[in-house]
């Protein structure tokens, strides 16, 4: 279900977020991978009911760091002939992501 404002994905979004609210200590050395279904901007109401969670946790948006060329993908069936990509990782603490980028 793409990002609508709907009511229930808000809903659906918050179990989500809860769940990683309660399992993620501050700054621990995590990622987060998921099919949200919005754009990480700030104008966005998908990713600005993510930032307080995600900035509480110290998890950051690394979009820039998986492939990001079209014919990557991270789910793949050849005999249903399916394929998709999540769309985002929200990924890591501040730490990790500086290792990354180096």
């Amino acid at each position: 279900m793409g990002y609508s404002g709907s009511s229930e994905y808000k809903i659906e979004l918050g179990q989500s977020l809860g769940f990683v609210d309660n399992n993620i200590s501050p700054n621990e050395s995590v990622i987060v991978l998921g099919d949200m279904n919005f754009e990480c901007d700030n104008n966005n109401a998908g990713f600005t009911q993510c930032s307080e969670v995600f900035n509480n946790a110290g998890i950051v948006c690394c979009d820039h760091l998986v492939c990001t060329n079209s014919e990557c993908v991270t789910y793949c069936n050849t005999s249903l002939g399916q394929a998709s990509f999540i769309d985002h990782s929200f990924c890591v603490t501040l730490y990790y992501r500086m290792c990354f980028e180096r």
